[in-house]
């Protein structure tokens, strides 16, 4: 009887060499690829921030007669509206905030004094009220305290403020003030306003002696748009 045959455990050695040498040869000519070289973002820019000497620089560009007013950290601008004289305070804020937004303010401040007990309080309150309501930019106050009335509008910026913005933010804020004025003091029982606003203070209650500037008459920029109502529609 025939015996029977072997079983061969794991590859022939021959084989083994062959394909090792093989697959050597095959590999041997291609280079590696090459690495990817690592990517860096680039650093976010920062905001430049707005200084009392960059407000002072636009506004001298603007052509407006100026003043620093280093203790206040504002700028004094004098103003020749249609209706009355004053001054406007341009405030940037010390710094900017989290987010990179740093407020500007443009101020008129003592456009009128209207004591708490005067008799015609109640209807100047009114009457501010209904401008704030009808006004798109900035906004009236009254100081409880000594009965300074006031028009403020706080401009925010994250980028470098440019001559365009700057100039039409005291444009609309000078031509709102020219234009209520009439109104206040309509309410005060007074067919027109003072030729001039003391306008001396950025601090309320305040009011230091201060050389008068030259006053700049300022073109009027469109009217903004009605504000609609609570509807969403504009008003008839």
């Amino acid at each position: 009887m025939r015996a029977p045959l072997k079983t061969l455990r794991g590859p022939l050695p021959g084989l083994a060499v062959a394909l090792a040498l093989a697959a050597g040869t095959a590999h041997a000519g291609t280079p590696p690829a090459p690495r990817a070289p690592a990517t860096v973002a680039p650093p976010e820019p920062q905001p430049v921030p707005v200084t009392l000497g960059s407000v002072t620089a636009l506004a001298r560009e603007a052509g407006w007669p100026t003043a620093v007013e280093v203790s206040k950290g504002a700028v004094r601008i004098g103003i020749r509206g249609e209706n009355v004289e004053f001054d406007l305070f341009v405030q940037p804020a010390s710094a900017a905030d989290a987010r990179g937004v740093q407020l500007v303010t443009f101020a008129v401040p003592q456009v009128a004094i209207v004591p708490g007990d005067h008799a015609l309080i109640d209807e100047v309150l009114q009457r501010l009220m209904t401008l704030n309501w009808e006004r798109v930019v900035g906004h009236w106050s009254w100081d409880r305290r000594d009965g300074e009335i006031r028009f403020e509008y706080v401009l925010l910026t994250a980028d470098p403020l440019g001559l365009g913005e700057f100039v039409a933010a005291a444009e609309r804020v000078a031509t709102t003030v020219d234009d209520d004025i009439l109104k206040i003091y309509q309410a005060l029982g007074a067919q027109t306003p003072p030729t001039t606003t003391a306008g001396l203070a950025i601090e309320r209650g305040e009011a230091p002696a201060r050389p008068p500037l030259p006053r700049a008459r300022l073109p009027r920029p469109p009217p903004p748009p009605p504000r609609a109502d609570e509807d969403g529609d504009p008003p008839d």
